[in-house]
């Protein structure tokens, strides 16, 4: 579906998952109506969006928003059922009235939402319903049982209206994320996590990343399995047209069927690949990685130079970027023929080598790829005065770079956000993935 142009409702929309769902969608040309209980976050994050401020557990709530929605734009295109809240209490204990609560937001408003704009759906004969889900819908929690059930059953509804709508020419979508960066343990009707679930939160991915995932997912639906991302990223299942789930895998819960079969990837070609923008420190994340697995390390970039005797910025002035990229791409084939013949390496990938296609579909299907995902202000930082570095060279040019090749770096098997200088953390996070268990 292109978005351009298209109606998105947003529930949950003024924090967390909802609000980057907003920023998201319009970046690719939706047109926005938002529901959230706070009206001031909500004109925050708004712009030029339509809000309609109440609780979404209301059928008046929910009336209002669709009402107003079909009024100003005349259609809805995606409907997202994205507000939700969680409780940690144990089953046995939990009050009957807090649990009654709990569902009617997790699952009675999203089945009442999607009865209210289902029938204009389609009438038109098009549409995406995406229920955010969890992967406390896959796998229960024991310190949030209640949730997880709460997840599981919206998993079963949006599999269920799946079947229903695929001949009506209307999709569903489940999103299954695992730790996101969001306010969510701060807004749970009671309770609190276990300790070790709060330090699980430094393997967590951002907001924003899981709304890429989602935008994606409603773009490109499809037949078979879909890797759209990685490791606190999205792994996707698409059936046809009326369906694509996409599991996003963060913080300490992961799907055994997800990883192992990464693990037998790594097994049949041992090579670890680290992409990201150039500054991201892959050269020093890598070589800390290697010594750790006791594997070999190969900055590809400094590879190139020492074959050609030449620095990266006198290649790209006295050849051309596109005999780099050649060059480039056969060191690159060079390196994944030793790591096929058993030899275990981590591989740094300059900051373009991984937007080539041909590029990505070797690395992907030789070992395991880890997206170093570094915030543009620390790589505008560390290299936005480099001369070596001759893609930095045009301010303008270097940050319309940055934010071109996210979404093609969110292909990799494995997102580790950098949030700093010191690559102790990140290396922690890559090392804590059940591969290295």
């Amino acid at each position: 579906m292109k978005l351009d142009g298209k109606v998105v409702v947003i529930t949950g929309a003024s924090q967390g998952i909802g609000a980057a769902c907003a920023a998201e969608f319009a970046r690719a040309g939706a047109r926005l109506s938002l529901s959230g209980r706070s009206e001031d976050r909500l004109r925050q994050v708004a712009g030029d969006a339509l809000i309609t401020v109440g609780d979404i557990a209301s059928h008046l709530t929910r009336c209002l928003l669709v009402d107003r929605t079909l009024e100003r734009y005349g259609a809805i295109d995606v409907l997202i059922n994205n507000a939700g809240v969680g409780a940690y209490w144990p089953a046995w204990d939990a009050p009957m009235e807090e649990v009654r609560a709990l569902m009617e937001v997790n699952f009675f408003a999203v089945l009442g939402l999607t009865q209210l704009v289902t029938p204009h759906m389609r009438a038109r004969r098009s549409g995406m319903i995406v229920n955010v889900g969890s992967i406390a819908g896959k796998m229960t929690l024991p310190w949030m049982t209640l949730y997880s059930a709460s997840k599981s059953a919206l998993g079963t509804l949006t599999e269920g209206l799946r079947m229903e709508l695929l001949r009506d020419g209307v999709g569903t979508m489940l999103v299954c994320p695992g730790y996101v960066k969001t306010a969510f343990q701060e807004n749970v009707l009671a309770g609190q996590p276990p300790q070790k679930v709060l330090e699980g939160r430094r393997m967590a991915i951002t907001a924003a990343y899981c709304a890429i995932a989602i935008r994606r997912g409603v773009e490109r639906p499809r037949s078979g399995t879909r890797r759209p991302n990685g490791f606190g990223a999205a792994r996707g299942l698409a059936s046809g047209r009326g369906y694509a789930a996409v599991s996003l895998r963060g913080g300490t819960a992961y799907g055994a069927d997800e990883w192992n079969g990464m693990n037998l990837r790594l097994k049949r070609t041992p090579g670890l690949y680290l992409v990201g923008f150039m500054g991201s420190g892959k050269s020093t994340i890598g070589r800390a990685l290697a010594h750790k697995l006791g594997w070999s390390f190969f900055d590809l970039d400094d590879e190139i130079e020492n074959a050609e005797r030449l620095t990266i910025a006198e290649l790209f002035d006295s050849r051309g970027e596109a005999e780099f990229r050649r060059i480039e791409a056969q060191m690159l084939r060079q390196h994944v023929k030793w790591i096929e013949r058993g030899r275990p390496a981590v591989l740094a990938l300059g900051g373009g080598a991984f937007i080539e296609s041909a590029n990505r579909e070797l690395v992907t299907g030789n070992g395991i790829v880890i997206w170093l995902d570094c915030p543009f202000e620390v790589v505008h930082r560390r290299v936005g005065q480099a001369v070596h570095r001759p893609l930095a060279r045009d301010p303008e040019k270097f940050a319309a770079l940055y934010h071109g090749r996210r979404e093609t770096y969110a292909l990799a098997d494995m997102h580790i956000p950098i949030e700093g200088d010191d690559p102790a953390p990140a290396l922690e996070a890559i090392l804590n993935h059940p591969l290295f268990q």
